[in-house]
């Protein structure tokens, strides 16, 4: 196995042919959950001095693997948009922050996080899109830390409820997310392609003539 590193601005290798779709649900837990499972019931209205109210807070992670025909490990993007979706159906203020540890910026090397705000009145919240010309994809990241698998885009979600008195909680509350990948090209992806074939003879190297007219950076070769 090596790994290479393609530089195409004719096409979009592999992940560009579509737009890359996470989606996600955030379901009520934690101090509120466990008041409802306490009670038996599916719904409660808190009244003032109830335990519940003041800042809940809970933490989601979601794994996306993404289907590519080679194990994809970063793309270097040369342009894209994120557009993020929102629906809320609780009826309290409610701050949702997403840390996305797959999109990091090219310069700063910084994780791109987002914060939404939700209320009663407000449970669509509009997120302008985001220009990814600026940005890279890691698709090794699973969750917890990096270069632990391929092919894979994570999304870490930190929910804080602010619960007043009169508010209703239900256990069918959850906040739903969608994130879109779209018109993505790439500057640079980088990858196990292991089903490539080469010819090495002394000092020559021969690629598939598909593969001619790209930048191959190998690994610790053999």
């Amino acid at each position: 196995e090596y790994t290479k590193k393609i530089t195409d601005n004719s096409r979009n290798y592999d992940i560009g042919s579509g737009n890359k779709t996470v989606k996600n649900e955030v379901p009520i837990s934690g101090s509120p959950l466990n008041a409802l499972n306490a009670a038996g019931v599916s719904a409660i209205t808190v009244v003032s001095g109830s335990p519940l109210i003041g800042k809940h807070t809970s933490t989601n992670t979601k794994l996306q693997r993404f289907t590519f025909s080679k194990k994809l490990t970063k793309s270097v993007l040369e342009q894209g948009s994120l557009q993020l979706k929102f629906t809320s159906t609780y009826d309290i203020d409610i701050t949702l922050q997403l840390s996305f540890p797959s999109l990091i910026h090219k310069t700063t090397k910084q994780v791109f996080k987002k914060t939404i705000n939700f209320s009663s009145t407000n449970k669509t919240p509009v997120i302008p899109a985001t220009d990814l010309k600026d940005y890279e994809i890691d698709f090794t990241h699973n969750g917890t830390a990096y270069n632990t698998t391929t092919n894979s885009f994570s999304v870490i979600s930190t929910i804080s409820l602010d619960i007043k008195a009169g508010n209703s909680i239900r256990k069918s509350d959850k906040i739903s997310y969608e994130l879109q990948l779209t018109n993505m090209k790439n500057e640079v992806v980088y990858g196990d392609f292991e089903q490539e074939s080469f010819s090495l003879a002394s000092n020559t190297v021969s690629f598939p003539k598909a593969l001619s007219n790209k930048n191959f950076v190998f690994n610790n070769p053999q």
